[in-house]
This record gives structure tokens, C-alpha cells and sequence, in this order.
């Protein structure tokens, strides 16, 4: 009777991507280090790299979804077909589609906002940065003071803001991330 408690092991499949993100990785790391004269991530830091990718992703909807497809694609490459993928100008090559999606999904205003620092929450900074605006970054502390710096220079600061203003996740939605950011130091940054 006892082999009829193997077939537990489905749940993993449930995750919806969350389980199989180390594996999807590690193909495509694997595949990248035999086949890429250059391989970029470093094969020591790649799988590493790949996961905060796609843990950093979560904030375009349906964005995790299709990189993890780009990256089974490509993990699943024969190195005949990675040299196509990496060289080819003109679709249709291996992984174009899937790659293409991710693409469009991940990245749809070419813009970065993050948070970074001790997730317990007595410093942080928050980062915003489109192509065409400059990094702005907001560093604050867990009495509410923040200073406000674009391209490094400080250019202002704000004292009003709430104690817990360090107490977020990283994935903290953008859209209130953002407005934090333009209350404390007066920009007009737009939410992606």
C-alpha cells in the first residue's frame, strides 16, 4: 500500500512557476555556460541571478510567466540552436517568440523602480529611473526623514514622512512606491 503516497508529488506543478523557478534556471544556466563563448551571468552566479530576475519581475503582471518561458526555451536549446538564438537578426530563430513576449511584458516603459535595504526597516532607499529622466533615489530612515537625490546630488528632503516608510517589501506595488517618492521631494515621477 505504500506506494500510493507518491502521487503527492504533483503540488509542485500548482506553483505555478514558483516551483520549478530553480530548475528553469538551471537549465538555461547550464545551457548558457556550454554554449555561450561569454556567458553572461557567470555560470557561478547565474542561477542565483536568474531567480532575483524573476522575483524582481513580479511587479509587470505576466511579466514572471513569460521570462520563465524564455528561459525553459532557451535551457531547452540544443548549442546549435543558442548560437542561432544568440546571432540571428531576423525572426523566426529558436526562442523568439517566447523571448519576444517576455520582452513586452517585463519592461513596458524602458522604467526601474525598487526598494532596497534592511527589510526590518530602519533604512532604505527607494530607486526610480527611466532611460530619459535620471536615477532618483529617495534614502530614508525609521524616524521618517528622507532625502531626495537625482544622479547622486541631494537636492532635497522631507522629515513627514510615516515611521514605516521602510517597513515594505520589495515588491512593493509601484504605484504607491512612486507617490511616496513625489509627496517627499516634490517630483511629478509617473507610476508604470
Amino acid at each position: 500500500g505504500d506506494g500510493d503516497g507518491d502521487g503527492d508529488g504533483d503540488g509542485d506543478g500548482d506553483g505555478d512557476g514558483d516551483g520549478d523557478v530553480p530548475e528553469v534556471c538551471a537549465a538555461f544556466c547550464a545551457t548558457t555556460a556550454e554554449c555561450d563563448p561569454e556567458p553572461s551571468p557567470e555560470p557561478g552566479t547565474c542561477v542565483e541571478e536568474c531567480v532575483l530576475t524573476l522575483d524582481d519581475s513580479a511587479v509587470f503582471e505576466g511579466c514572471p510567466e513569460a521570462l520563465i518561458d524564455a528561459y525553459a526555451c532557451l535551457g531547452a536549446l540544443s548549442c546549435e540552436d543558442y548560437q542561432l538564438w544568440l546571432t540571428s537578426e531576423d525572426p523566426p530563430y529558436p526562442c523568439f517568440e517566447e523571448v519576444a513576449a517576455a520582452d513586452e511584458l517585463c519592461d513596458d516603459s524602458g522604467c526601474f523602480f525598487g526598494i532596497s535595504g534592511d527589510i526590518g526597516g530602519t533604512e532604505c532607499s527607494y530607486e526610480y529611473e527611466c532611460f530619459d529622466s535620471g536615477l532618483h533615489e529617495m534614502d530614508c530612515d525609521d524616524s521618517g526623514m528622507c532625502t531626495c537625490r537625482v544622479e547622486g546630488e541631494v537636492v532635497g528632503s522631507c522629515t513627514d514622512q510615516d515611521p514605516d516608510v521602510c517597513i515594505v517589501s520589495p515588491q512593493e506595488d509601484p504605484v504607491s512606491g512612486v507617490a511616496r517618492m513625489n509627496s517627499c521631494c516634490g517630483w511629478s515621477l509617473e507610476p508604470f
